[in-house]
């Protein structure tokens, strides 16, 4: 029985797409530049008129990381009443293109920055107005449009930026967190998806162009790519290509970049020279020594550390999606809200200046 659904389901989904020759110069035409073109988070769950997010609040986001399920397991696992996100609330809206962001046809983009990246950017896991853009903007007195990605790549970034200018004209200013090289766009089979339920004008499936990462495509087909000098190098000119064409678009605009979103480092983690090239998040002097050996192989120092300093990292280095929490401390999370008050300053700082240079 279930077979034949699972049958039945796939010719109903066989037969409401339209595949499109890509040889055939009017078909190509008609469909490489479609309205709904822009790489937003949902197109790697479903295509982006079914995504849910769209124009609602939703207290936690079950296509990202920061879920009611995770959220409750860090309950489970004790996670400290001191945790700001056991009271804390917030919601993640996000317009009809897919960014957690005003209308783009509200938009006074010749008065208003944009900022993109990846989830980092997005704010996974933090309230908006925590995010690096809302930050920005309280400093500068002006909109900052929040286009920031879950698992975009650096073509993924740049696809944006070029239809961002091509729509709307270029904006006041941009500040870009370019993210990590090894993700990649991954292309398929496009297909145009005839939604007969809602009535509206065929749009990509989307499921055609999918973020992804090195590890993903390991996973799902070991022969189409491997780890050697030929994917190093392409990660390189791919880097390259798009940072540097980007300085050339956007002269003329207040720009600041950082080119590697390993940018940041705690000060009392500070060893060696390579570190003072990064963005210092200042640690208060009574945590300094407690935190200066702190990583998930040594659990001892967090064991040991006072529920003081212990509220402050939890609660300023971490985003509400902490993976997990245990007797070694928390595992991995999106940034929080420090680290982004810090990152959004330097841009300002840095603003028409390119930053960050990193091998």
């Amino acid at each position: 029985m279930i077979l034949k659904i699972v049958k039945f389901c796939t010719y109903i989904n066989t037969i409401m797409r339209k595949s499109i020759n890509w040889e055939d110069q009017e078909e190509q035409i008609k469909y490489q530049d479609m309205d709904l073109q822009w790489m937003t988070n949902a197109n790697s769950q479903c295509a982006l008129e079914r995504f849910e997010g769209t124009n609602k609040d939703m207290p936690f986001w079950d296509q990202s990381c920061d879920t009611i399920k995770n959220f409750q397991k860090l309950v489970r696992a004790g996670i400290p009443n001191y945790w700001r996100f056991h009271t804390k609330e917030f919601t993640y809206r996000f317009n009809s293109f897919g960014f957690r962001a005003p209308e783009f046809d509200t938009v006074d983009w010749k008065n208003s920055y944009v900022i993109l990246g990846c989830s980092h950017v997005q704010g996974i896991g933090n309230p908006f107005d925590e995010t690096i853009g809302e930050y920005i903007s309280k400093e500068l007195g002006h909109p900052v449009i929040n286009m920031g990605v879950g698992g975009i790549s650096i073509s993924g970034i740049y696809n944006n930026i070029l239809k961002l200018i091509k729509d709307y004209g270029k904006p006041k200013g941009m500040f870009i967190l370019w993210t990590y090289p090894w993700r990649f766009l991954a292309v398929d089979n496009y297909y145009v998806f005839e939604d007969r339920d809602n009535y509206i004008k065929p749009f990509w499936g989307r499921k055609d162009i999918v973020g992804g990462t090195f590890q993903n495509q390991v996973n799902h087909n070991t022969s189409a790519i491997s780890f050697d000098d030929s994917f190093l190098a392409r990660q390189f000119y791919t880097r390259s290509i798009c940072i540097e064409s980007t300085k050339q678009l956007l002269k003329g605009v207040s720009l600041s970049m950082i080119t590697d979103p390993y940018c940041w480092v705690l000060d009392c983690h500070v060893k060696n020279i390579s570190d003072e090239n990064k963005i210092m998040i200042p640690v208060p002097e009574e945590f300094r020594e407690q935190l200066r050996n702190f990583n998930k192989q040594n659990p001892k120092t967090w064991k040991d550390a006072s529920d003081k300093c212990k509220e402050w990292y939890l609660n300023e280095i971490k985003g509400r999606d902490i993976e997990r929490y245990t007797f070694k401390g928390p595992g991995t999370s999106h940034w929080g809200k420090l680290v982004n008050q810090h990152i959004a300053n330097h841009f300002v700082k840095n603003l028409n200046e390119t930053t960050i240079q990193q091998d």
